[in-house]
């Protein structure tokens, strides 16, 4: 793994927590190499919205409650249509995808709990990645792709999973059932709505848990 991706796995799994201070030499100690490598992985993550410069150093971005609302109301918006769009121009292959992310997400099911360890959140964030990659590849519009990409932010969804329990994880998988059947069924409506109640629960479990 890159600098970049060291530093960006420690933001999203909470091991560098919102508001902590960073430095570069610091970095550069953490991960035994020199500050070059650490210089341009922060100027990613500060492009990325992970890092917010200080006058002095930086520190790892937190999201209030509000940051919340408007980083959820615009991928409801988008994530929405990326399910209209999906369910319109989907191939098999495409629903394939889909189906096996769902299986996977089943499977994981099982030795979920509350006190899950973060390899097991990690599992369910790359599922999670991968179900809505691939409808963002099923609607041809490498557009919509792209916008997400400046509104999903990373370490919310890991928190978001965090805080998750058996039952909240069922719903997610519901949901993403829920949207597939939508898709097969080339019915872009409903696929839109199943996608726009499954963003809502997001939304709602992270504003249960985030400090104001």
């Amino acid at each position: 793994m890159s600098i970049y991706d060291l530093i960006r796995e420690k933001i999203i799994i909470g091991a560098y927590k919102p508001g902590d201070r960073l430095t570069e030499e610091a970095l550069a100690h953490d991960f035994n190499t020199s500050r070059t490598p650490v210089r341009e992985a922060v100027m990613q993550l500060q492009n990325e919205g992970l890092i917010t410069p200080l006058k002095r150093g930086m520190k790892v971005t937190k999201y209030t409650k509000e940051d919340v609302w408007k980083i959820y109301g615009l991928r409801i918006l988008l994530e929405g249509e990326m399910a209209y769009q999906a369910a319109i121009y989907r191939t098999e292959e495409h629903i394939s995808l889909l189906k096996k992310a769902n299986e996977e997400y089943h499977s994981l099911l099982e030795i979920f709990n509350k006190n899950q360890d973060k390899e097991i959140i990690k599992k369910a964030m790359q599922i999670n990645h991968s179900f809505h990659k691939t409808l963002g590849e099923a609607t041809n519009n490498e557009y919509i792709g792209f916008l997400l990409s400046k509104v999903v932010i990373d370490p919310l969804v890991y928190q978001s999973l965090y805080w998750y329990n058996k039952s909240r994880l069922e719903q997610s998988v519901i949901a993403h059932e829920n949207i597939t059947k939508a898709i097969i069924n080339k019915d872009g409506a409903r696929a839109k709505s199943a996608m726009h109640e499954h963003m809502y629960q997001g939304r709602d479990t992270v504003l249960a848990f985030i400090e104001d």
